[in-house]
């Protein structure tokens, strides 16, 4: 495998390249497979905005290549290496996309991620270039591919190692694509930055509209809350395995999200023993002989604040003073009190002439 790292500084030109103009074969990405090439722009920009204050390059063109000698891969099994090229560079945690062109001599994929990540924090790739080739040489090994040496004269090594078959462990998780995990941080994080202040209920009641149900885990009494989950699409996870921040305590520090336990654990309650699941609040259901048609009250629109950036000013320490500067500023210090100091009453000194007392 070869690596090939371009930094660009808009998304729109590069995603045009590489998605062929949306006619290139999507085989995996943070988004949808078959989302939009200006809906996937638009979300990349959106994801650069959180750190406007950055300049230069904030897109990472990343193409893998293959060498001439390699096994036909599958579109499952090109999948499962974009996944894992963008996990060992870091580009898992940000937006990325990666599609497979054909053309040229062998088969070879075109990812294109995000140096910002989806907490605003700017990846570091100083060394990236030295994690590419590291990674290259472990997926060589694991998929089974040919070895490509550091250097362009270098011969080919023959494939080491157990070639998994498309049926084994590894191909039968989640196909390509987005992932549970990434599916969940992209909504959790995108309603953070509409509501950045909300409480715990109703962060869950925004989560639940965009169909991601929030999954509190009570203690035997229900009284408290010892951890957070998420439910979406008949996948379970637990918060701090999708974001260290997304804990209960994650979200009061480094989110906003106030709890209360005396105002939230009403809308928050426990439901039956084994179902530890988000309850809305339910309506009450009109009484015999009342009348069946009633006129819902109109639902207030809530205007949410605008988004803010959640990322941390580095500290940068300050040098204590030396000794030599000490000593310089004493002897400052002195020659000022000196030279202020008024002179003796009753003495005239002429120039040229001796003091007369």
């Amino acid at each position: 495998m070869i690596f090939n790292i371009l930094r660009r500084s808009d998304p729109g030109p590069v995603i045009n390249y590489a998605s062929r103009n949306g006619e290139a074969l999507c085989v995996a990405g943070s988004f949808p497979l078959d989302v939009a090439v200006p809906e996937l722009t638009q979300r990349f920009r959106d994801v650069h905005d959180l750190r406007p204050e950055l300049r230069g390059a904030k897109t990472l063109h990343v193409m893998v290549s293959f060498a001439e000698k390699d096994r036909p891969l599958t579109e499952t099994e090109l999948g499962v290496i974009s996944q894992e090229v963008a996990e060992k560079l870091g580009l898992a945690d940000g937006p990325w996309q990666s599609w497979l062109h054909l053309d040229g001599h062998t088969a070879h994929l075109h990812l294109i991620g995000s140096s910002i990540r989806y907490d605003a924090h700017r990846l570091e790739t100083r060394h990236l270039y030295k994690q590419a080739m590291k990674a290259a040489r472990e997926m060589e090994i694991e998929h089974g591919l040919w070895r490509v040496g550091m250097h362009k004269d270098d011969p080919l090594l023959p494939p080491t190692g157990k070639v998994q078959s498309p049926s084994g462990p590894r191909i039968a998780l989640p196909p390509p694509g987005i992932g549970l995990k990434q599916q969940v941080k992209d909504i959790v994080y995108k309603t953070l930055r509409l509501a950045p202040n909300a409480t715990l209920p109703d962060l869950a009641d925004l989560l639940h509209a965009q169909g991601l149900e929030l999954v509190p885990q009570f203690t035997k009494d229900g009284t408290k809350i010892q951890g957070l989950g998420f439910r979406w699409e008949g996948g379970f996870i637990k918060a701090s395995d999708v974001d260290k921040t997304f804990s209960l305590a994650g979200l009061q520090r480094h989110h906003g999200v106030t709890y209360t336990s005396a105002r939230d654990l009403p809308r928050l309650s426990p439901p039956a023993p084994g179902l530890m699941a988000f309850r809305a609040p339910e309506t009450a259901l009109p009484a015999p002989g009342e009348q069946e048609h009633q006129i819902e009250a109109p639902v207030p629109v809530i205007a949410l604040p605008p988004p803010r950036l959640t990322y941390e000013v580095p500290h940068v320490p300050v040098r204590p003073p030396s000794l030599f500067d000490r000593a310089k500023l004493f002897a400052t210090r002195l020659f000022n009190r000196v030279r202020l100091q008024p002179p003796a009453t009753g003495s005239i000194e002429r120039p040229g002439h001796h003091r007369i007392g």
